[in-house]
């Protein structure tokens, strides 16, 4: 199981080490929130109730009449689809400024980034849980990345 964990790059462990530390004090509580690394691309399981709040549920925009418009946290993905296939920042160093480029991205449509991010990491992991957005993205690479917004798109 921890196979894939012992397959990343040392730079990527030492990223997955410093992301926990602060919520682990065990090796047992750090597995549960790095659970999203150890399956397939295909096979994360997506908790119901986190796809209904933070996919599918209407999301209040604020636009520049406040017009009270809304959009869903997949349609937030699909733009952010365009933003992670452009970014140049999925290095493990580059956490920061790939949650930049979300924060932008979700100021441009109207939302908090908290929204945005709760969207993405219920496509990256299946729940609402997760370390550091950015490091999350980081250590599962562009191509998982894109591959679990592909598929929690089709939700």
């Amino acid at each position: 199981m921890f196979a894939r964990v012992s397959a990343m790059p040392m730079e990527k462990k030492l990223l997955l080490a410093r992301a926990l530390k602060p919520r682990a004090k065990t090796f047992r509580d750090a597995a549960r929130p790095i659970g999203f690394l150890l399956v397939a691309d295909d096979g994360v399981l997506f908790d119901p109730a986190a796809v209904e709040k933070n996919l599918k549920a209407s999301i209040a925009t604020t636009g520049p009449s406040g017009s009270g418009a809304s959009t869903t946290g997949l349609a937030l993905l699909r733009g952010l689809r365009g933003v992670l296939e452009a970014s140049a920042n999925f290095e493990p160093a580059n956490g920061a400024a790939m949650e930049a480029e979300i924060s932008a991205y979700a100021e441009s449509q109207g939302v908090k980034l908290g929204s945005a991010a709760q969207a993405l990491r219920v496509a990256m992991t299946g729940t609402g849980v997760s370390p550091a957005l950015g490091d999350s993205l980081a250590l599962l690479g562009k191509n998982s990345v894109l591959a679990r917004l592909d598929r929690a798109l089709t939700l």
